[in-house]
């Protein structure tokens, strides 16, 4: 049996920090043996320029008689982009290890480990998926890092079927910026869903849930990722994201987004309160109200002009 790693990265318009994710997965202690890149080609950046880029950041971690981690670049055309099946078809068509990685190109390694303490969580037979601790960057607002001490706590965790009432929606929770999975159980429950704006990750989790298997939140696995999002793009992202899960009411029913987003928006008003931060607090505020007013529109949004939705 292999235990060997692949990761998948799905690429478009990359800045600097996907040349520091990349560096920083050619340095861990334990390597993937691919690195498949699923890059959407744009003017601002082709094939040939993201190859240079991916070679010059190689060249500098290759090493002596340490076998080179294998980078594969496969072309993308922006209609054909899907979040679960661009995933799905990195997985079935260019892997062939018994652990997959997926990550965002946003997401970058905290230090050489990752790799290593994600594939430790699969000693426990019953873990399907394993998905680590995304920490806020240093430029990031109060309610990036708010959010990401909320969903991404210090104290790692595996969540089970049994667990369902007390942890309501986030029993599902897997996120891609950083998740790896088991392949035989990625296979046996059909992969990715396709065709959806988000989630493909949770609908997933759902499914292994559902099917008695378990998901590990591991803590010591850690990525900076934080998006300094405008409270347009808060409003356009969470409508999306209610869309796509009023498109999967058998997941989602079950279980309701509405109470954690208020014990988020507790939490956060309670310590701004005791900390006396005000400015902080009317910011989070405003944002909270953009992230739920797209969040209910996108959820009934067949009550819409079809225009207004697009």
């Amino acid at each position: 049996m292999m235990n060997g790693i692949d990761v998948i990265i799905p690429v478009y318009k990359p800045d600097k920090k996907f040349d520091r994710l990349l560096s920083m997965l050619l340095q861990q202690t334990r390597r993937p043996e691919k690195i498949i890149l699923m890059h959407t080609v744009t003017e601002d950046c082709s094939l040939t320029d993201l190859r240079g880029r991916v070679e010059k950041v190689a060249a500098k971690w290759d090493r002596a008689g340490v076998k080179p981690v294998d980078i594969r670049l496969v072309k993308v055309e922006k209609k054909d982009f899907d979040h679960g099946g661009t995933r799905n078809l990195a997985v079935r068509r260019y892997s062939n290890e018994d652990y997959v990685l997926c990550m965002t190109q946003d997401a970058v390694p905290a230090d050489v480990f990752l790799l290593d303490k994600l594939w430790n969580c699969f000693k426990n037979p019953r873990v399907g998926a394993a998905y680590a601790r995304q920490l806020a960057g240093e430029t990031a607002s109060f309610t990036e890092q708010y959010l990401r001490l909320h969903n991404y706590p210090a104290a790692s965790k595996i969540k089970t079927k049994e667990e369902m009432d007390t942890l309501g929606i986030k029993a599902y929770m897997i996120s891609n910026a950083c998740a790896m999975y088991r392949r035989s159980r990625y296979e046996e429950l059909g992969g990715f869903v396709t065709d959806t704006l988000f989630n493909e990750d949770m609908i997933f989790g759902a499914a292994l849930i559902e099917a008695g298997d378990a998901i590990a939140y591991c803590s010591e696995a850690k990525v900076y990722h934080t998006h300094n999002y405008g409270l347009k793009e808060q409003f356009k992202r969470n409508f999306d994201l209610a869309v796509s899960q009023a498109e999967y009411p058998q997941v989602f029913s079950k279980v309701s987004s509405e109470k954690e987003g208020l014990s988020y928006v507790k939490g956060a008003v309670s310590y701004c309160a005791a900390q006396k931060r005000y400015g902080d607090m009317v910011a989070f505020l405003a944002d909270a109200v953009a992230r739920y007013c797209g969040f209910f529109l996108g959820k009934h949004h067949k009550w819409l002009p079809e225009k207004a939705v697009l």
